[in-house]
């Protein structure tokens, strides 16, 4: 049984050594070097209301436990209001074009579904309260055992992990156990070894689609197959990068080299979707479903691009996804720093980056795409704190969380509940979402909050940081070093 296995170590001996000396040469003076200047993506940074000052603590403006204090106020207050008014059979997922009206619902069926226990969960994580922790019970355990339903055949990581994930760590019950092993098995279910990639879009034709005999991969599964490294976590197969066909921590380390390889672009802006040819495992076409053209940056794309990088440097230690979160990292900034129009110098992006405004619909901007950032950036600068990159990243989270905390872009809370967040956009080209509230904005900037209590210079004071300056944006010679390190060679 997966749950008796003896859990085998991540690293051996020989592999630490390697590991160990491409550490030496990715701390080089090159990549380390400091500066006196304060922020290193000029524009944003400067007109942000944070701005980037020497310590990090010493934004002008509210304090960053200020900025939580008020996130949590509007999200308990919205919270409450949601579980007074819904059913335990209907998942929030967009808030109404009238902020004050609510959200609109799915069934436990839908990809969004475990984001909205995932709220409750992150609620209980911040605040402690037993209120939010019962909550999150009652709306987790409705979706128990759909891990053999085709709707939901490549998000089970975005539908168990905020849920029975979180219920895990909080309760450490093992029927919470059995659902995240039992998602990781079905991830495992819909990995092919011939493109090094789990399947995703199936049963259905997106558009944009070859019609050839294909498998799509979308650069949202770089955040889904986390799954399969809390399943190794929890006794599944874990015999680490032995060649095993079993092996769920190797799947997600091959998926993600394969991401790197076809998804990034050389400039570290990404593609949507990539499609494969299923037995010979050559890319059949690149383009976008979510996106403004297929070779446009969708925004919440590139922000899974580097949450899922993140995630699988800070599981497995493995430079390379490090160098390719930081690759795809340093690209979101520069784009947040090229906007132009309403948008320019904002931390919050447009739903893409290349796409025109559109002053009807607010632009539309993406507030989700700038929570999952933060998180991505939170995460890499928790990882690696003495790196001055993690210095700079831990600038830019704080920056975007002190954004998404304004007035401007937090709900007002309404008695029929909704989202915490406002100006999301859910898929542009399908007109569905457009600047409203989405529940996964609301459930990863909770998530990054909970990151950054515990990071020093974000939320706790970090004596260090008085004298220090964040570096500059990397140079020319830097960022081609990035692109060259920035993944394994196939």
């Amino acid at each position: 049984m997966a749950g008796s296995q003896r859990a085998a170590p991540l690293l051996r001996p020989q592999q630490l050594v390697f590991l160990g000396l491409l550490l030496l040469l990715y701390r080089s003076p090159a990549l380390a070097a400091k500066s006196s200047e304060t922020c290193g993506v000029a524009r944003p940074c400067s007109l942000s209301a944070a701005g980037c000052d020497a310590e990090v603590e010493s934004y002008k403006g509210a304090t960053t436990p200020e900025i939580i204090a008020r996130v949590l106020a509007v999200a308990e207050a919205q919270a409450r209001a949601t579980v007074k008014n819904t059913t335990t059979d209907q998942f929030p997922y967009t808030g109404k074009r009238n902020v004050s009206d609510g959200w609109t619902h799915t069934s436990a069926h839908a990809w969004t579904s475990g984001f909205f226990p995932g709220v409750l969960w992150q609620l209980h994580n911040l605040t402690g309260r037993a209120e939010w922790r019962e909550q999150a019970e009652r709306w987790t355990r409705p979706l128990a055992n759909l891990q053999r339903d085709w709707a939901l055949q490549h998000d089970f990581g975005f539908v168990y992990l905020p849920s029975f994930g979180e219920m895990w760590k909080a309760t450490k019950s093992e029927e919470a156990k059995k659902q995240v092993l039992a998602a990781a098995e079905a991830t495992a279910w819909a990995f092919n070894p011939a493109t090094n990639s789990t399947r995703t879009f199936e049963g259905w034709d997106a558009p944009g689609a070859t019609g050839k005999f294909r498998q799509a991969v979308i650069m949202d599964h770089m955040v889904n197959i986390e799954v399969l490294i809390e399943g190794a976590r929890l006794g599944g197969p874990r015999s680490w990068l032995d060649d095993s066909p079993d092996d769920w921590i190797d799947m997600a380390v091959r998926h993600a080299r394969t991401v790197r390889k076809n998804h990034v672009r050389p400039d570290g802006s990404t593609y949507h979707v990539v499609e494969y040819h299923p037995v010979r495992g050559t890319v059949n076409k690149r383009y976008t479903y979510q996106g403004y053209a297929d070779n446009s940056t969708w925004s919440r794309g590139q922000s899974w691009a580097m949450l899922g990088f993140a995630t699988m440097y800070a599981a497995t230690r493995l430079p390379e996804f490090r160098l390719a979160a930081e690759f795809v990292g340093e690209k979101w900034l520069s784009l947040l720093e090229a906007q132009e129009g309403p948008a320019s110098g904002q931390w919050i992006p447009k739903w893409d980056f290349n796409s025109p405004h559109e002053p009807e619909h607010n632009g539309p901007l993406d507030t989700s795409a700038a929570a999952v950032a933060a998180l991505a950036f939170l995460k890499l600068a928790e990882a690696d704190p003495s790196l001055p990159s993690s210095r700079r990243y831990l600038c830019a989270a704080v920056s975007t969380l002190r954004a998404l905390g304004s007035d401007e872009n937090l709900a007002t809370p309404s008695p029929k509940g909704g989202p915490l967040l406002l100006h999301a956009t859910a898929n542009r080209p399908s007109n569905l979402g457009l600047d409203v509230g989405l529940v996964f904005g609301d459930y990863y900037l909770l998530e990054a909050l909970e990151v950054c209590r515990r990071v020093q210079g974000c939320a706790r004071p970090d004596a260090a940081a008085g004298q220090a300056r964040f570096p500059k944006r990397p140079s020319r010679a830097e960022r081609a070093a990035l692109r060259r390190g920035g993944g394994p060679k196939p």
